[in-house]
């Protein structure tokens, strides 16, 4: 058998190898940039929800809401339910139409990551919530459980460049 073939079998044929499943995994393993979709748009006040896509190598494919603003992602504080991390992810948003009583708010569904003694984390219940603008300006956001109790508040700043919100009409 001359040289060159034992050379050829012995180290070419596996490094092809390596090189076919490296360009078959890498491309699911480097995230995709998300896909976000707008499905709602209050015309009375300033939220937008969004449907985002995502893809991640270890989670796989993925979805969630994100909810804006004025034109600011809404993160729910983690104090306010004992979490581990801020929420600005959710299972469930929903907006009402501008002829409806609530329609100054969105309904948000998610499930708290809760600090366990020890360091680790685990998913808490779903939680739904109300997120309600209040205040002449807008720039406060109240969060009530269910039950209509409040929860907290959230103050926001204004974004630079200010927001296209201070010239839309008030509801009567």
């Amino acid at each position: 058998m001359p040289v060159y073939a034992s050379v050829l079998s012995r180290w070419l044929l596996p490094l092809v190898a390596v090189a076919w499943l490296l360009a078959v995994a890498l491309p699911g393993a480097t995230p995709l940039p998300g896909k976000k979709q707008l499905l709602f748009e209050s015309r009375v006040h300033p939220w937008k929800i969004y449907y985002v896509q995502d893809r991640d190598f270890a989670r796989g494919r993925f979805a969630y809401y994100e909810v804006h603003y004025r034109d600011q992602p809404l993160v729910l504080p983690k104090g306010l339910f004992g979490a581990a991390a801020d929420i600005d992810r959710f299972f469930v948003a929903a907006g009402f139409p501008s002829e409806a009583t609530d329609n100054d708010s969105v309904l948000l569904g998610f499930t708290p990551s809760l600090l366990l003694p020890g360091g680790s984390t685990k998913a808490g219940e779903l939680m739904f919530v109300y997120a309600r603008s209040v205040g002449a300006d807008g720039r406060e956001v109240h969060v009530y459980n269910q039950e209509h109790r409040l929860l907290g508040a959230i103050a926001l700043e204004e974004p630079i460049g200010g927001s296209d919100y201070s010239d839309r009409p008030t509801p009567d």
